[in-house]
């Protein structure tokens, strides 16, 4: 049961155990490395509420030491320890963690949740998207999903939108005047045009002069 998603059950199974068996030495085992798997995760999570984000980094890395099988430990720490990285200004190695705690845990949406809000804030919008669809299917009644995938289907679709602002090559969105944009825009349509017609004009006939370019030196 330890292994099975259900902690404080496992604990209870073999507290049990060890009653009925006290001499058993695999069940004291057992029992000596759950309470260190608490205590462990005790000590990161405190560090975490006292603002001790990389104490609470270096503690959940700890915890991950203690039980390499333990997939449910493994993916609540790799969730925690991506938190305290979230706060350290670390979103790249929160997406790792978050990553590796949904490959141990497929269905755990509170990890996926906080993906997409990462994904969100590097810019990923797609994957983003993806990970609320993803919980859209595994529980549709999550709170606040329906208003985040909202969001992120909004931010998805402006980031496809052309930029008019870099194609024609304004410094800044807030300097630029109404007249800037529409004359830069004209001037992009135009070159637009001429670049189009400039394709449909027939090569010279065999034979015929080629007229040289204004620019080109004799």
């Amino acid at each position: 049961m330890v292994y099975n998603q259900n902690m404080d059950k496992g604990k209870q199974y073999l507290k049990e155990a060890l009653n009925m068996d006290p001499d058993n030495l695999t069940f004291q085992k057992a029992w000596r490395n759950l309470l260190k798997l608490e205590k462990c995760k005790k000590e990161g999570n405190d560090a975490f509420s006292a603002n001790q984000f990389a104490e609470a980094v270096d503690k959940f890395t700890e915890c991950l030491e203690l039980d390499p099988l333990n997939n449910s430990y493994n993916s609540a720490i790799l969730f925690n320890r991506a938190s305290a990285q979230l706060k350290l200004s670390q979103p790249k190695l929160a997406l790792q963690d978050l990553t590796l705690a949904i490959s141990l845990n497929e269905d755990y949406v509170k990890a996926i949740m906080k993906r997409s809000e990462v994904h969100l804030k590097l810019g990923e919008y797609e994957e983003a998207v993806r990970d609320l669809e993803r919980v859209k299917q595994i529980d549709p009644q999550t709170q606040g999903l329906r208003q985040k995938l909202q969001e992120a289907k909004l931010e998805l679709k402006k980031s496809k939108r052309k930029d008019y602002y870099k194609i024609l090559e304004l410094p800044m969105k807030e300097a630029a005047t109404e007249e800037e944009v529409k004359k830069r825009k004209e001037e992009a349509e135009k070159l637009a045009a001429a670049d189009k017609n400039a394709k449909k004009k027939p090569p010279p006939a065999k034979g015929a002069p080629v007229e040289a370019d204004p620019m080109d030196k004799p």
